[in-house]
């Protein structure tokens, strides 16, 4: 009976870790220049919708520390390009909020998958690293009408409220309509991780029960 609960302890485990893994925010994490630094590339606001105010970010810190590289934006750019067409170079400015995080912030104008090379040098340590977005990445952009289906609509809204919501999301002023999506986003993450959470809590309790009532061996 013990040796059965420790391997359902074990699989819990390994369920947890695996739903909590997919369920943080999209970014890829890496570790560049020959293994001296540990940086992670992803989208300013997430998701990511066409024609409203975004940014390409990096978060750099020195390999298997929490010590952040400052200065980069005087040696570091990056390509945006879309569809193998490169679309411009952006200079980087650090985040006033978040220490060793740099963004070129631009507005996407398509969907689709993205292409983000960061180029220059980091402390004299030269750097070409292409990061592709998508599954398992830094997420694609997708349509006002596909953020839309995201965001909670009001029961208080008048009939047709999902048409509505579709066509808000096209006219609200980008910082404005950004919020809400990427709030309604972190909640399903919550969501998500809480009732899977409950659910292998449930399973592990009741393999527990049934174990206690088998009758002990002759």
């Amino acid at each position: 009976m013990k040796h059965m609960l420790r391997a359902m302890a074990v699989i819990a485990v390994v369920l947890l870790t695996f739903v909590f893994s997919s369920v943080v925010s999209a970014h890829e994490k890496r570790t560049i220049a020959g293994g001296k630094y540990d940086v992670k590339v992803g989208w300013k606001i997430e998701p990511a919708v066409v024609n409203q105010t975004n940014g390409a970010t990096i978060e750099i810190m020195k390999a298997g520390t929490q010590d952040i590289v400052s200065g980069v934006e005087k040696t570091l750019q990056v390509k945006i390009a879309l569809g193998g067409k490169e679309l411009f170079t952006l200079p980087l400015v650090p985040l006033a909020d978040t220490p060793g995080t740099y963004t070129a912030d631009f507005s996407p104008t398509a969907a689709g998958s993205y292409v983000w090379t960061f180029i220059g040098t980091i402390e004299s340590n030269s750097i070409n690293e292409e990061f592709d977005s998508g599954p398992g990445r830094f997420d694609d952009v997708i349509t006002a009408e596909e953020a839309a289906l995201i965001t909670p609509v009001n029961d208080d809204d008048a009939p047709g409220s999902a048409t509505q919501a579709g066509t808000e999301a096209l006219v609200v002023p980008p910082a404005i309509a950004a919020t809400p999506v990427a709030a309604a986003q972190a909640a399903s993450v919550d969501t998500t991780a809480i009732a899977a959470t409950f659910g292998i809590v449930v399973i592990l309790i009741a393999g527990a029960v049934i174990l206690s009532r088998r009758p002990p061996k002759t």
